[in-house]
């Protein structure tokens, strides 16, 4: 049963017959704008998986200075089970899901969770009655949400007692979105790319299509935001389609005269100041100067994804929108008419997160654009990585973005710190001490600040990592070792 609140006002109407909540579209213009060096869509050749231990079960690369508990044999209980094949860190622990319900305790059910607290127990377990479609968890709390496929929304608090249970599809907001022009008969949960929840878990966001959705516990709106339509909008400063990789961002960089971290502002800064000194107009008897704004303009566009074509020195660091002409206008008889061909390009959002400050709100669309929103929905930043966001993960002093070829790490002015070329289908485990990226038969260890720290080759498949205290744990089937990163 779910009560509604008494005190919160609903949204303007949309007809006299029946209350509709409507969202607002977002209006871009005029807020900070933080180009990124694009992310590309696939690298053309991928890293060849990582070489296993020789020798011992466990090896540490390049890993100078932690402290290593002794590798152990697992006693049967304390094996994981493989079904837990998600795992995601909290502030109590680390979450485990299985998605499959082979690791459920009762027969028939669905799934089920599991906590190890920082010590490394489990310190609860509770199986589900209902499948996981979608997961929401957070880094700075405890509370979970999933979307099961006939989208239910499913909320447990850090104790796994159900504090919100709500069914989507029926959802007005949800059907708000059953355009028949766009999804004929697609399945509603398709449309629900994202559930999240705040750390205090008083706030749930649900993102459909390209609106995103924040809810309180008992279900009712706070406030609701799209993104702007792709058709029908210009945006002033151009991205460009090319990219680099690493090695080309440090060539770049060099070039400019820069090294990480760095601001945008001191990218286009200095990128002002070298234009006005190389430029061949301002140097004509220089042949190599037409040469060396070149490789300036290449530069600024590997480090930014922006046209400098495009850039004027009187322009500023924001995103600005205007609206483009009709498709065609036709005079008949003294009247204007303007015809517009095709449906709305709907941005649409695929990744959406709190802030590690339980009030901000990240939400990423489809092309790249990473929106900061304040606790009142209205936006405060976007930062453009010109590609598919999968996770967006907000540590307070680290801000980490990541895409299926490009991990970015952010500082809290959103200056660009590190960037990490992704060449391998990993899965990634990000927390305060830093961030790993775990392959197959190898988990490599990067600082908070992007920095690589080594990595732990093992001879037999990885099952989890996580933390307990200071110490992170690395697990195969039946062994485990304990690393003290420095």
């Amino acid at each position: 049963m779910f009560r509604r609140s008494k005190k919160k006002k609903r949204i303007e109407l949309t007809s006299n017959k029946k209350k509709t909540e409507r969202p607002w579209e977002l209006d871009l213009s005029n807020v900070p704008y933080f180009p990124l060096p694009p992310s590309p869509n696939a690298w053309l050749n991928n890293e060849p998986e990582p070489p296993p231990a020789s020798e011992d079960i466990f090896e540490l690369h390049n890993l100078a200075g932690v402290i290593t508990r002794e590798c152990h044999k697992l006693e049967m209980k304390e094996r994981p089970d493989p079904a837990y094949r998600y795992f995601a860190p909290t502030s109590n622990g680390c979450l485990f899901i299985d998605k499959s319900g082979k690791a459920a305790s009762k027969e028939g059910s669905s799934g089920s969770l599991l906590l190890r607290d920082h010590s490394g127990s489990i310190s609860s377990h509770i199986d589900l009655q209902h499948d996981i479609y979608r997961i929401g968890s957070t880094l700075a709390g405890a509370h979970c949400i999933f979307l099961s496929s006939d989208c239910i929304l499913h909320g447990y608090d850090p104790e796994f007692n159900t504090f919100i249970q709500r069914d989507l599809k029926q959802d007005p907001r949800i059907q708000m979105m059953n355009s028949p022009d766009l999804f004929h008969d697609e399945p509603v949960r398709r449309r629900i790319r994202n559930v999240s929840v705040s750390p205090d878990g008083k706030r749930i966001i649900v993102t459909a299509v390209d609106t995103a959705w924040c809810m309180n516990e008992f279900g009712d709106t706070i406030w609701a935001v799209s993104m702007p339509l792709s058709e029908g909008w210009e945006r002033v400063l151009s991205r460009s389609s090319s990219y680099g990789d690493r090695q080309e961002i440090d060539l770049a960089l060099s070039l400019m005269q820069l090294k990480l971290p760095v601001t945008q502002d001191a990218i286009k800064e200095r990128y002002r100041k070298l234009a006005l000194a190389w430029h061949p107009d301002l140097n004509p008897s220089d042949p190599l100067s037409t040469t060396r704004m070149q490789k300036l303009n290449n530069a600024f566009d590997i480090l930014t994804g922006v046209d400098s074509g495009s850039l004027k020195v009187s322009e500023h660091a924001t995103l600005k929108y205007r609206r483009t002409k009709p498709d065609m206008e036709i005079n008949i008889g003294g009247f204007s008419i303007e015809i517009s061909m095709g449906g709305p390009g709907l941005d649409w959002i695929y990744a959406a997160s709190y802030a590690f400050d339980n009030s901000h709100v990240y939400i990423g669309s489809y092309a790249g654009k990473i929106v900061k929103l304040s606790a009142e929905g209205k936006p405060i930043a976007v930062v453009d990585v010109g590609n598919v966001p999968r996770d967006i993960v907000d540590c307070g002093n680290y801000l980490f973005l990541r895409t299926d070829c490009r991990l970015y790490v952010l500082g809290k002015d959103l200056s660009l710190i590190e960037v990490v070329d992704i060449h391998r289908k990993s899965k990634f485990l990000v927390t305060p001490k830093g961030f790993g990226e775990m392959a197959s038969k190898n988990l490599r260890w990067y600082s908070s600040d992007g920095a690589l720290k080594g990595e732990i080759r093992s001879k037999h498949p990885l099952r989890a990592a996580y933390f307990s205290g200071d110490q992170l744990n690395v697990e195969t089937r039946q062994h485990m070792i304990g690393v003290t990163p420095n």
